[in-house]
């Protein structure tokens, strides 16, 4: 059967497949020994066959993996009218549908010889021999594919239409669970490469260990500071000897007291505090976000990797490497943040002690009360 002059063309498994030629389909009825195309069309998904009106008596069956053609006709001393019932497969699994259609089929039969034509179309010949007839269709290249038609019952044309639909479930069903499967292995691969990297970004360390010495470096500064305030509370204890108590007032205050607060106080606020919180705390914290972020996505990896227990990639990261990774950076996190809290605890020391040196520079020049070190003092971090 030709589509407008074009045939359907041969079947992914070889076998040559009828044309449709109209978009509408039918249920074969018989009536009074003849038979009768009517015009409607059924298309079903999932891989379930059409459901049609069983055709009724014989006729003549060809079938294969994607389609079943049922041809039915009438002999009026060699005037052949009748239908043809086929049901095709289409789409790709796992979606897969089935749908049917009718054509009316009109030809000639003389002796063996036989040609049809289906909806009008061009006419197809054939030879009928031994309860079976063979067509050739032409192909868009020009050859010819026969497509061979076998004596059999309306019931065989129902339970091969029948075969087919559970073809194209399993089919469906098939290819359902491999994409099912290649979705939990890409689930999968993707844990390792997100866990992989986490391991990776906990391991990396050296943001917490700059700021550990920049604190440091604060700290050094604090510390010559303080060595100033020192030098020039002495140079105050020598003007006092000389009873110049002007001068040794001035000094008292805009030199020790001065570098004091500015120096001393100063550096200790607004160096290693300030160090301490928004380095050493802020990446302490960041990495303890990291580790959290670690153990989710490793539970993540665990919890796709028991959905999926035949698939076991190379490289997948394992619990100890992810304990060894954790333990480490905890490890790192509570060293830095102890030896920061001394470097806390040492420059509030130098504090106290640079109001020490301002006290004794006001008290040896008769300078009255001498200011105090600022409180609170600076808070540890954690």
């Amino acid at each position: 059967m030709a589509d407008d002059g074009a045939s359907r063309g041969v079947s992914r498994a070889g076998r040559p497949i009828l044309v449709l030629l109209i978009a509408a389909a039918g249920l074969l009825t018989a009536c009074g020994g003849g038979v009768s195309a009517g015009n409607s069309n059924s298309q079903t998904a999932g891989g379930s066959a059409a459901t049609t009106v069983p055709p009724v008596g014989s006729g003549y069956l060809a079938s294969a993996s994607n389609f079943v053609d049922f041809v039915q006709w009438n002999d009026d001393n060699g005037k052949l009218t009748g239908s043809a019932q086929s049901v095709e497969a289409s789409g790709q699994s796992p979606n897969l549908t089935t749908a049917n259609r009718t054509l009316v089929v009109t030809g000639t039969l003389s002796g063996p010889s036989l040609s049809l034509s289906f909806d009008g179309s061009a006419l197809a010949f054939g030879t009928l021999s031994s309860g079976s007839f063979t067509l050739n269709f032409p192909q868009p290249g020009g050859t010819l594919a026969p497509l061979t038609f076998q004596s059999a019952t309306a019931a065989q044309f129902n339970a091969d239409v029948a075969q087919l639909g559970r073809g194209i479930a399993l089919a469906n069903q098939t290819a359902a669970q491999a994409a099912q499967v290649a979705k939990e292995q890409h689930a999968i691969d993707s844990d390792i490469s997100t866990v992989s990297g986490d391991i990776s970004s906990v391991s990396d360390q050296s943001s917490l260990t700059q700021s550990v010495a920049s604190t440091q470096s604060s700290l050094q500064q604090e510390a010559t500071d303080l060595a100033t305030t020192q030098a020039k509370q002495q140079q105050v204890a020598s003007e006092a000897s000389g009873g110049d108590q002007t001068q040794t007032c001035y000094d008292a205050s805009q030199g020790v007291g001065y570098q004091a607060s500015q120096g001393v106080a100063y550096d200790a606020s607004q160096g290693v505090e300030y160090t301490a919180s928004q380095g050493v705390e802020h990446d302490a914290s960041g990495l303890r976000t990291a580790i959290a972020g670690l153990q989710q996505d490793f539970n993540q990896l665990q919890s796709d990797e028991a959905t999926l227990t035949s698939y076991s990639p190379s490289g997948a990261p394992t619990q100890t490497q992810v304990d060894q990774a954790t333990g480490a950076v905890t490890a790192a996190i509570s060293s830095a943040v102890a030896t920061t809290n001394g470097y806390i605890d040492q420059a509030n020391a130098d504090v106290a002690t640079a109001f020490q040196y301002v006290a004794q520079a006001y008290q040896a020049g008769g300078c009255g009360a001498p200011p105090t070190a600022p409180t609170p003092q600076q808070p540890h971090i954690s």
